[in-house]
């Protein structure tokens, strides 16, 4: 597995067969909710013990509430991430969408990193000068103080003569489009500077006979974190990422600091040492 851009190949010293299999699986359907007996009352408990929920389709953390649950009802989801406000919708590993509790999201956010600007490849892909960008940055978050708006209602708050549609080539089969303002939007959104909203929930589809699928047509709406979260603490990015991987080791696979486990073929490794956590089992056996 790559961490930081490094291989780890820690050393294997137990047998491969203290385990039976069945009984391992058993074990993580348990921790994951997924078994009968180990299904849960409580909504924030089950977003807790999983680290948060994928939810870059708007439907999948309903589904996924739905397997780990006694009874589930949208609305306690769509309460959550509305007027209770204890969980979040970010943006997480490789920018994939997450519904997260509000208090791991900054522990979420340090240790991806908040870098203040693009990397050269993202201004080079999307043909961006970084002037261009600073100042659609600073007129994007300027915008939105105070109040939440969709892509079209910034778009409106930005002069016209700077708008421009950029489309790029992100692989040899897809060709992205979008304006540079969008853009921007979407890197604000996955540095974790802005929070986006859908706007409706589950329930409004439901309420005018939409099938549920339509909730992914819904618009956007974008907010300041801030507005939503306060001011985000600052944690150093190398101890954000050990507590992060200790944390999910911790929920997922059980709380004694050096146990390890042997899980369908991926190896654990102690705890402490989190700098490389997890590698495929295989070839590195011998």
């Amino acid at each position: 597995m790559r961490f930081n851009g490094m291989v780890s190949k820690p050393r294997v010293d137990f047998p491969i067969d203290w385990f039976p299999i069945e009984q391992l699986q058993t074990y993580c359907m348990s921790r994951q909710h997924l078994e009968v007996s180990s299904k849960a009352s409580d909504l924030l408990k089950v977003v807790d013990d999983l680290c948060g929920l994928h939810a870059t389709s708007t439907l999948t953390p309903y589904l996924s509430l739905l397997s780990r649950m006694k009874k589930f009802d949208p609305k306690m989801l769509d309460s959550e991430l509305g007027e209770n406000g204890r969980l979040v919708r970010i943006r997480g590993i490789r920018g994939t969408l997450f519904v997260l509790p509000r208090s791991k999201v900054a522990l979420v956010l340090n240790a991806l990193g908040r870098p203040r600007e693009p990397t050269r490849r993202w201004y080079s892909l999307r043909r961006m000068r970084r002037q261009e960008f600073f100042e659609l940055r600073s007129l994007v978050l300027d915008a939105l103080k105070k109040r939440s708006l969709s892509i079209q209602e910034i778009k409106r708050a930005v002069p016209t003569s700077k708008i421009r549609t950029i489309s790029f080539r992100a692989s040899r089969s897809v060709v992205r489009s979008a304006s540079n303002v969008t853009w921007v939007v979407n890197w604000l959104v996955t540095t974790g500077t802005v929070l986006s909203q859908k706007v409706g929930t589950l329930q409004d589809a439901l309420k005018v006979k939409r099938p549920a699928s339509d909730i992914e047509s819904l618009p956007n709406r974008y907010i300041l974190s801030t507005e939503v979260l306060g001011m985000i603490p600052s944690i150093p990015q190398s101890e954000a990422q050990r507590d992060l991987v200790s944390l999910v080791f911790g929920k997922l696979f059980g709380s004694n600091p050096r146990t390890r486990f042997l899980v369908d073929g991926v190896a654990l490794v102690n705890r402490e040492d989190c700098s490389f956590p997890v590698y495929r089992l295989g070839t590195n056996l011998g």
